[in-house]
């Protein structure tokens, strides 16, 4: 169980009540309260806005352990987003623009992970399978499905190498929108941690 404050520009929380594995040792589950609050850039044409968006959403996921090293996920969230207008710059005569929209998110998740720790060596394979489907309550054009595969693997060079390599390949259908439907970028790096860089 936990609480995340985060501050990148607006200020954002989480708290979370997260089993990876239940005393069965077979089943676990997350719970996640949270609001995330930044300023995003959107396109209209050539020109480039930038918004305060505000994201408040409930997160249930399910975890099934087929062993010790694979597992599958089941999650489901209802979320609210808000995009408000932070430019003076003047889009069709509006002075202010502002999107709000209720979803329906539900994802599925397929973990392998065989990794080996060697201190600061890693030997061995992760494999994740992402799937998403987002349902926009007031809008169906702005829903959209989306598939990620993430695949790192990591050999040991003798006493004082490593060789890591990363792959992660990205799909979705998406109407022409100024809203990106996900971000492939250098958050998540080869050691697992990185600047996101969009």
């Amino acid at each position: 169980m936990g609480f995340l404050y985060q501050y990148y520009d607006r200020h954002s929380l989480s708290i979370f009540l997260k089993t990876p594995r239940h005393k069965n040792n077979k089943t676990g589950h997350d719970i996640v309260l949270s609001k995330y609050s930044t300023i995003e850039p959107l396109y209209f044409g050539n020109t480039k806005l930038f918004f305060n968006y505000d994201y408040y959403a409930v997160y249930l996921n399910g975890r099934y352990w087929i062993n010790k090293i694979t597992n599958v996920e089941l999650g489901v969230s209802p979320f609210y987003e808000r995009y408000k207008k932070k430019d003076d710059i003047l889009i069709n005569g509006l002075p202010d623009i502002l999107f709000e929209y209720f979803k329906l998110q539900v994802n599925s998740n397929f973990n392998y992970n065989s990794l080996n720790y060697h201190y600061e060596f890693l030997d061995g394979i992760k494999l994740n399978l992402y799937t998403e489907t987002i349902q926009v309550h007031q809008e169906k054009n702005a829903s959209f499905n989306m598939a990620r595969v993430d695949f790192v693997y990591h050999k040991r060079l003798g006493k004082k190498g490593n060789f890591s390599f990363r792959y992660q390949l990205g799909i979705a259908t998406n109407k022409k929108s100024p809203f990106s439907p996900f971000v492939l970028d250098g958050f998540i790096n080869l050691r697992g941690i990185g600047n996101r860089v969009s």
